[in-house]
C-alpha cells in the first residue's frame, strides 16, 4: 500500500469510526442482517440464512459470512455488540475509498486520485453506510474495484499500452464477491458500461483483454459452492 492509499484508508476509518459503537440501529434491515448472522453463529450453520424461524434469501450469503468472521475475530461469540458487525461495513467503505484513489491516480494522476478519495470519504452518506451493518458498503467496494479495473483495461487498450496482468484478476474476483454479497448488481453495472462503450465506439475487441473464459471460471469458483450447498440443504 503506497502513501496515498494509506492516507485514504486511515481518513476513511476516521470519518466512519465515530458513532460506530454508540449509534443505535436506525435501519430495520440492519437489525435483520445482524440477527440472521447472530443465529448463524449460535447454530453453527453457515450455509442456511434464517431470521428467527423464517428463511431469508433476499440476499446471498456473502455479507453473513463476513459478519460472522468479524464476530469470530472479536472472540465474543453470539453476544458480540453491534459495532463488531459494523466493522465489515467500515472496512468496505475504506476499501472503496482506496479503490477510488487507485483508479483516479491511474487515470488522472496522484493528486487527482487523492482528492477523489478524500472527497468520497467525506460524503455523509458514505460515512453513514460505513456504520450500517448491511450489504451496501461491501457492495460498493466490489463495484469500485470492478469498474476501476475495467476502466484501466479499456484505457490501456485504447492507448495501445500493455494491460497489467493483475487487472483481469481484480475485475473477476470483484464480480464474484459482488454476486455473493448482493446478486447481479456488480456484473450489471460492468455490463451496462461495456454496452455503452460499444454503442459509442462499435468496438468490443478490448473486452478480450479481460480474459473472459478464465474470468467466468473464477466467478463460478467463488459463487457455485454456496449455491450448490444451499440447494442441497
Amino acid at each position: 500500500m503506497n502513501r496515498n492509499s494509506l492516507i485514504l484508508f486511515l481518513f476513511s476509518i476516521l470519518m466512519t469510526v465515530s458513532g460506530l459503537a454508540s449509534l443505535p440501529p436506525v435501519d430495520r434491515d440492519e437489525s435483520r442482517f445482524v440477527q440472521s448472522t447472530k443465529q448463524m453463529v449460535e447454530t453453527g450453520d453457515y450455509i442456511d440464512i434464517r431470521l428467527q424461524d423464517v428463511s431469508r434469501y433476499k440476499k446471498p450469503i456473502g455479507i453473513y459470512w463476513l459478519q460472522s468472521a468479524a464476530v469470530a475475530l472479536s472472540g465474543e461469540g453470539a453476544e458480540a455488540p453491534i459495532w463488531v458487525y459494523r466493522l465489515v461495513s467500515m472496512l468496505g467503505i475504506a476499501l472503496a475509498v482506496v479503490g477510488i484513489g487507485w483508479t483516479g491516480t491511474k487515470l488522472f494522476g496522484a493528486n487527482a486520485g487523492l482528492a477523489a478519495g478524500l472527497m468520497m470519504a467525506a460524503i455523509f452518506a458514505t460515512a453513514f453506510e460505513g456504520r450500517d451493518a448491511k450489504t451496501d458498503a461491501m457492495l460498493l467496494a466490489c463495484c469500485v474495484a470492478a469498474q476501476g479495473a475495467l476502466a484501466q483495461v479499456y484505457l490501456a487498450t485504447r492507448r495501445k499500452e500493455p494491460v497489467a496482468g493483475h487487472l483481469p484478476w481484480i475485475f473477476w474476483i470483484a464480480q464474484g464477491l459482488g454476486i455473493l454479497i448482493k446478486g447481479p448488481v456488480t456484473p450489471l453495472l460492468s455490463l451496462l458500461t461495456a454496452v455503452a462503450l460499444f454503442a459509442f465506439e462499435r468496438d468490443w475487441r478490448w473486452l478480450l483483454k479481460l480474459k473472459l473464459v478464465r474470468g467466468v471460471l473464477i466467478v463460478l469458483v467463488i459463487v457455485l459452492p454456496w449455491i450448490i450447498l444451499i440447494s442441497w440443504k
